[in-house]
């Protein structure tokens, strides 16, 4: 996942090319919505082993929470689906006019349809398996929402907020992993954007560490990623990360 390399007293040391400190920018006429540029991108702000594996859990608890916690605000459900084809707007609340086959669509629905594009077109199997995520944490919260109202169940009664909780240690573990593995703010602070990605490079870092995914074409991007940290940790005066070959003045910086 990462590109820290230790020796055997568990110390780090410097390994592979050096890395020369720069700000990775798009090329002129290069698209935005590639899974070079994608991965890129969002790469430079997790790159430690740490806060890939709390991304990795976390993740797509956060997107569970978002699907569960809808529902809950009519504002953010504005569309009714008729069970005649027809639909109106406004806002809705899904547990009192969810009946009849109406449909409600939240705004995580929208959002989830139109980011699962983006997913699809920058890699057809990654694409695909992090849409499925989205459905399948869909359902899961769903069913937590029947939950409440069940007598004898564990979250007869709590389920908004077995929800909220979820929502607030997930987001907390995402400010935790920045600050403390890469002393950098969250990418979705940089570019909201990024927000929807997270469960993208989760998909694509599972696959990449159990079966070797796009390992070639990955590692082809790394002195590009490194290079950036490099050019963020060297202008806030921070100490470059362990095991990578920093070159900066002419001098190694460990």
């Amino acid at each position: 996942m990462g590109t820290n390399h230790k020796v055997a007293d568990g110390s780090s040391k410097p390994s592979g090319p050096q890395v020369h400190p720069k700000a990775y920018e798009l090329k002129e006429g290069e698209s935005k919505f590639t899974f070079k540029h994608i991965y890129t991108e969002y790469s430079r702000f997790h790159a430690d082993n740490s806060n890939i594996i709390i991304h990795c859990i976390f993740v797509p608890l956060i997107l569970f929470s978002m699907f569960g916690l809808a529902p809950y605000f009519p504002k953010l459900n504005p569309i009714k689906i008729h069970s005649d084809g027809s639909f109106e707007f406004g806002a809705f609340d899904p547990f009192t006019e969810s009946k009849d086959g109406n449909v409600i669509v939240s705004v995580t629905h929208i959002q989830w349809f139109f980011a699962s594009f983006v997913y699809l077109w920058c890699d057809l199997l990654c694409g695909v398996l992090t849409s499925a995520m989205g459905v399948s944490v869909c359902i899961a919260s769903s069913w937590v929402q029947s939950q409440d109202t069940v007598e004898g169940s564990p979250l007869f009664g709590i389920a908004y907020n077995f929800l909220l909780t979820v929502f607030i240690v997930g987001w907390s573990s995402q400010f935790f992993g920045h600050g403390v593995y890469e002393r950098r703010a969250p990418a979705l602070l940089t570019n909201f954007f990024f927000m929807y990605i997270g469960p993208f490079f989760v998909v694509f870092e599972e696959l990449r560490y159990l079966f070797n995914y796009k390992d070639e074409e990955v590692s082809a991007l790394q002195n590009t990623i490194e290079a950036d940290i490099a050019f963020y940790r060297q202008d806030r005066g921070y100490p470059q990360r362990d095991g990578i070959n920093v070159v900066l003045n002419n001098k190694k910086a460990m």
